[in-house]
This record gives C-alpha cells, sequence and structure tokens, in this order.
C-alpha cells in the first residue's frame, strides 16, 4: 500500500484584537480658556467591542472569511487594562476591566478625565494575568505586576523604553488553556474645541496561531496523525508590537521587528486516528510571532501519518484572486493564524498551501466631541 495523499490548504488569517472608541466630551477649561493651548479638561470615554466587532482588513484583502470569531475561550478577553499617559508621559489614568464573568461581552463603556487639549499614550493589554514578561535585563516579571506598578494617583512616570522592551519567551507563555495576552500602544491627540473626532485602536493578540484539519478520503483504512512538525518558531517576542504601521489604526503594516532572528523547529506528537470519511481538527498551536526570513529559508511544515515521515514541506500562500500564483512564506506577524486543511487519500501524498487573515476583535473609541 502506497503512503496516504494529503493535500493542505494553509490559511493565514490576520491580526485579532480590540478597536477601542474613543469619545471626548463636554471639553471644558479650567484656565486661559480664550487662549487655544491653554490648560482645559475632556471627558474620554471608552468602548469595548468583542466578539462581533468589525473585521480588520488583511494584507491580502478581505476575501478570507473562515474564523470570523474567537475558537474558544482562549481566545477572548478576560480582563482589559488601559492606562493613559499625558504628553510628558504621566500616568493619568490606570484602569483593569473585568470581563471574566462574559468574555463574549458586545460593549463597555467608561470615562476618563484627563487634561488638554494634549497628546496622550495609550496602553491596552488584555489578559494580563497569562503573561510573564522579561525586562532588558532578562529579569522575569509578571505582566500584571508590571502594568499594575503604573500608579495614576501618583502619576508614575511611563519609561517607553522600558515598555517596548519588554519580552515573553515561549516556554513562560503560550499554554493552552490560559487566555492569549493581547497589547498595543497608541498616541491620540485631544484638542480643546468644538470640532468632533473619532479613531478606532487595535490591539493585537500576542501570538501566532497553527491549526490542522484533517480529512481522510480513503474509504477503506484509518490513519493515525503522529507527529506534526513546525519550523521557524521563535523562542521569544516583544511583549508590546514593533512595526512600521500603515495607519493609525494599527490594523496593518508595512514591516515588524522580532527580537530572536533564529528559528527553531518544534514537533507536536498527538497521535489522532482519523477514520474513513472523518475530519478532525488538531490544535491550535499557540507560539510567537516569527521573524521575517529569506525566500531559501521559508516556513514550513512536517506531518507524519501512520509513524511515515512526509519530511519538511514549505508553506506556500495565494490570494483569492490568484490562487494560482504562490510563493513560499516569509514572515509570520503576531495575530496571523495558519489553518492546515489535510485531505488523505489512499494512493499518494502531496501538499498544497494557501494564506489569508485572522479576524480582529476591537475595542472602539467612539466620537470624540
Amino acid at each position: 500500500m502506497m503512503k496516504p495523499r494529503a493535500i493542505l490548504d494553509i490559511l493565514l488569517p490576520l491580526a485579532a484584537g480590540i478597536v477601542v472608541m474613543l469619545a471626548a466630551q463636554g471639553c471644558t477649561s479650567h484656565s486661559r480658556a480664550d487662549e487655544p493651548d491653554g490648560g482645559g479638561t475632556a471627558m474620554l470615554s471608552l468602548r469595548i467591542e468583542l466578539s462581533n466587532a468589525r473585521s480588520a482588513s488583511s494584507r491580502t484583502g478581505e476575501e478570507y472569511e473562515p474564523d470570523k470569531l474567537p475558537a474558544n475561550d482562549t481566545e477572548k478577553m478576560h480582563t482589559v487594562r488601559v492606562i493613559i499617559a499625558d504628553g510628558n508621559g504621566y500616568v493619568e489614568h490606570n484602569s483593569l476591566w473585568d470581563l471574566t464573568q462574559s468574555p463574549d461581552i458586545h460593549a463597555v463603556g467608561q470615562d476618563f478625565p484627563v487634561s488638554a487639549p494634549d497628546t496622550k499614550t495609550i496602553i491596552l493589554v488584555a489578559n494580563e494575568a497569562s503573561a510573564t514578561l522579561r525586562d532588558a535585563s532578562g529579569a522575569t516579571i509578571a505582566a500584571e505586576a508590571c502594568f499594575t506598578a503604573l500608579n495614576a494617583s501618583v502619576g508614575t512616570h511611563v519609561d517607553m523604553e522600558a515598555l517596548n522592551a519588554l519580552t515573553m519567551m515561549r516556554t513562560d507563555n503560550f499554554a493552552p488553556d490560559s487566555p492569549l495576552a493581547m497589547s498595543a500602544i497608541h498616541n491620540y491627540k485631544i484638542r480643546r474645541d468644538s470640532e468632533r473626532y473619532e479613531a478606532t485602536l487595535t490591539i493585537h493578540r500576542a501570538a501566532t496561531k497553527y491549526t490542522y484539519r484533517i480529512t481522510n478520503k480513503d474509504p477503506l483504512n484509518s490513519h493515525v496523525i503522529s507527529r506534526i512538525g513546525i519550523n521557524n518558531v521563535a523562542e521569544r517576542q516583544y511583549f508590546f508590537p514593533r512595526a512600521d504601521f500603515t495607519d493609525a489604526t494599527q490594523m496593518m503594516w508595512h514591516s515588524y521587528e522580532t527580537p530572536d532572528q533564529s528559528g527553531g523547529e518544534i514537533y507536536f506528537t498527538p497521535e489522532v486516528t482519523v477514520a474513513p470519511g472523518q475530519t478532525v481538527e488538531i490544535g491550535p498551536f499557540y507560539l510567537p510571532e516569527g521573524h521575517n526570513t529569506t525566500i531559501d529559508r521559508p516556513y514550513a511544515t512536517l506531518m507524519e501519518f501512520d509513524g511515515l515521515n512526509q519530511g519538511w514541506r514549505t508553506i506556500e500562500w495565494s490570494i483569492p484572486q490568484t490562487p494560482s500564483d504562490k510563493e513560499p512564506m516569509t514572515d509570520l506577524p503576531r495575530n496571523t493564524h495558519v489553518i492546515i486543511n489535510a485531505t488523505l487519500n489512499y494512493t499518494n501524498y502531496e501538499l498544497d498551501f494557501t494564506v489569508c487573515p485572522w479576524q480582529e476583535e476591537a475595542i472602539d473609541i467612539p466620537d470624540f466631541n
């Protein structure tokens, strides 16, 4: 008997996150009201939209539709911390929103009085209790302790260089049953006039995701998925995105940075039996975002069926408009989902790949008045 044939479609959905709607209302001046740069206050309102938030545009178009909603509670927001710092970097607000009783909630609102006019730094952290961080020296710190320490009551100064240097080790994070950490840093200008503003601020899952979906079309025999391999796996990543974003929403980017440029191989041994006509799903497997690599070192996957090692196969992707125009995958930014659809037949084995974007959740910042 020849080894089973497998056709794998890999779908790479991009960004998952939160859209934040900011609205400043009832702006009142406490001094020098007649001067455009005079001191004053504004009420900053934040609203969170979760599972049914609008989808992000992908790097390859909006035609990709799979996996619109979080696959499980691990991918939902259970807590969200909102830290607002003024233009000089001093904390004005540090608020933790607890959504653990209903992570599918559609909207939550909260108001924050802030100084105006000013450019705010808005730091968003979700599911912090799941994250263990390393600082620039390599020392370990719990994310919850790190961000709780930014005390609004005493106006703690935020060390942005230190925040941007925070990393996550693969071995410390990404437990399959722990909510995925999410993060973002935005700058937002608040003026003190009658004009209305609105903005969409995205928060990204600080992870990538692989899912294997395997259908056995062999009419006679069951097959065992005995091992899965993934290459170019980073051992650590930055906690906050370090990317050249295309616009202020941070939904798309030209390029991004990773602290780990090596990338190793890891293996999973599911030992899953697929009966004739059955489809099984293996995973998801959560990993750090991967570095930009070269065409001669592309991303690849390995699968073993019935103990037979099928070897490493390059992951190639295409867009829906030109499915036959494929190219090797050479990057894996955070919020990317690799879906591998495998079809097992009786006669032989081959792989075929496609790439598309992961759903984006959002926190929205409504009209700014």
